[in-house]
């Protein structure tokens, strides 16, 4: 097997009038130029290297390439062309330059299948740097451990193996147990790639979620009432958009100071009812993370609050539908499902009915009485799926959000230091926190169309799994990312995805955080452990089930 370590030469003066065509050949370096000093990002060096004989159904010629590093001759390279069919002399613009092996005989017989494996040159916060990760052996149980909600339970975000696979293979096809085959994608720029191309990686085309292959059954039975309410997540554009507008107002920046006062005010109780306990032990997910949003959510969809912890308890169920602490109970899990369901169906469409029997100045009403750019009104269908997609991914993202912020500052006491002696970094700590935290942990695409995402094709019909977390860790873009950082900045995360689906509620979220760690910062000292940790078992929307803490209270 040929292995070694790769090397990513990007060029940024690639022509504009070449911009979709994409070509992949395995070629050979044959010039003893080719170890130029790298330069700076935009000269192009010349690197002449002809076809791999493995490969004998392309012609290469010299290619552009800027910041060439340690090319020799008989290396063989993976030549990435934008523009032209023919890798000719001057048409190709070489956007990525793998160095495959080291040295290697321009003549060879070896037909053993490649292996990508990565040195690579990173460009972060303006300075150059190289992460260098030999290859080595791929973790045990690798699949598994991206998927099955058990493994979350267990040991949470799957970091090691997240990092094995952002070295070695970021486009990853699994073979987890009882899953369809997927491939997992764990680099920030291939999933800003897929994320930005809704017209080849379709969100309505499959489930957005990798459900396992016994509950598929479940999922498409067109008498589960889930299947009653139509998502906007699940949506591609043109209709993604016709319906996103229907609330996008609201969750503007400008459209959420209407909540400033309930968001604040309710971060005041959450604290309130926290300091009530004085440096008693206390769940910090219990009492505060999972209750602030709650709250807030319950106000603006005119949930009454005396039906708050049945609500708490079905979106629960929801996203954590195989933990057993707060799973639907049930050896019929088709029966689980479909009571589940109902209970969202009838607890939204009674307000549904009171708002459009009588509008208030909310959300509820907003959605209740929506009309589309048709001038027709929006469905109740989708009304339904709206109301189900704004509290139960607002909820629960906000919810690990806080509960993972409580944590990191637990594992990180000086970075909650830092922040009561300097609030004015809470903006850029709540940025850090949902990066750490991914309280979306990935999302799914089935691709419309054959792609090639650098060295690999997906094919038609192929899901694709993006994993935000293993993103938000990507050394390539983010300086010292195993680090919990308030300060960090620039912030490139995808915690709230990107481009067509990034989300909706991102700035309401954002703003919930903010209010309570002013709080937080302002009336207490220290915070410390008071007990076992324990997560919740699923990979989908993953964060902490339960999360003791002893707080010491400012004077």
């Amino acid at each position: 097997m040929i292995t070694g370590p790769e090397v990513d030469i990007t060029a940024s003066n690639r022509p504009a009038e070449h911009e979709q065509r994409v070509r992949t050949v395995v070629a050979v370096v044959t010039n003893d130029h080719a170890g130029v000093v790298a330069g700076k990002q935009g000269e192009v060096e010349r690197v002449d290297v002809e076809r791999d004989p493995l490969f004998p159904d392309v012609d290469v010629g010299p290619v552009g390439v800027s910041l060439a590093a340690n090319l020799d001759v008989g290396d063989l390279v993976v030549v990435t062309s934008v523009g032209e069919d023919r890798l000719d002399a001057g048409l190709s613009w070489c956007r990525h330059v793998r160095r495959l092996s080291r040295p290697r005989p321009i003549a060879s017989n070896d037909a053993t299948p490649r292996s990508f494996r990565s040195t690579r040159t990173l460009f972060a916060q303006g300075r150059r740097r190289t992460y260098d990760r030999r290859m080595t052996m791929a973790p045990d149980n690798l699949d598994n451990r991206l998927v099955l909600n058990h493994e979350y339970g267990e040991r949470s975000f799957p970091h090691e193996e997240w990092r094995w696979l952002r070295a070695n293979e970021p486009v990853h096809m699994t073979d987890a147990e009882n899953v369809q085959p997927f491939w997992a994608i764990t680099k920030h720029r291939h999933i800003t790639e897929i994320s930005s191309q809704p017209d080849v990686f379709s969100s309505a085309a499959g489930n957005i979620i990798l459900f396992r292959k016994d509950q598929m059954d479940v999922i498409a039975d067109e008498s589960n009432p889930f299947n009653q309410m139509r998502v906007i997540i699940s949506m591609d554009p043109p209709d993604h958009r016709t319906f996103r507008k229907v609330a996008s107002g609201f969750f503007t920046p400008r459209g959420i100071t209407r909540l400033d006062e309930i968001v604040t005010d309710t971060a005041t109780l959450m604290m309130d009812r926290l300091a009530e306990h004085g440096d008693e032990p206390v769940d910090f997910v219990e009492l505060v993370a999972q209750r602030h949003p709650l709250r807030v959510l319950c106000t603006i969809l005119g949930v009454p609050e005396a039906d708050e912890d049945r609500l708490l308890e079905l979106t629960s169920q929801l996203f954590a539908f195989d933990d057993p602490d707060v799973g639907r109970p049930g050896e019929d899990r088709f029966a689980a499902s479909a009571e589940l369901g109902m209970e969202f169906f009838t607890m939204f469409n009674t307000i549904i009915e009171d708002r459009r029997a009588n509008p208030r100045d909310d959300l509820a009403s907003l959605l209740a009485n929506a009309t589309l750019e048709n001038g027709e009104p929006m469905g109740l269908v989708e009304t339904l799926g709206y109301y189900l997609i704004v509290f139960n991914a607002g909820h629960d993202t906000t919810r690990h959000s806080l509960s993972g912020a409580m944590a990191a500052f637990l594992d990180h006491p000086e970075e909650f230091a830092r922040l009561k002696a300097d609030p004015s970094l809470i903006k850029t700590a709540v940025e850090e926190i949902v990066r750490w935290t991914a309280p979306v942990n990935y999302m799914k695409r089935t691709a419309l169309r054959d792609y090639q995402l650098d060295d690999t094709l997906i094919r038609e019909g192929e899901a694709v799994a993006m994993f935000y977390g293993a993103a938000n860790r990507d050394e390539e873009v983010f300086d010292d990312p195993d680090r919990f950082d308030v300060g960090r900045t620039p912030n490139r995360h995808l915690g709230f995805g990107w481009a067509e689906h990034y989300c909706l509620g991102a700035h309401l979220a954002k703003a919930s955080i903010a209010a309570l760690l002013e709080q937080m910062v302002e009336r207490i000292d220290s915070i410390e452990p008071a007990g076992d940790r324990s997560v919740v078992s699923a990979s989908f929307v993953h964060g902490y089930k339960h999360l003791p803490v002893r707080v010491h209270w400012s004077s």
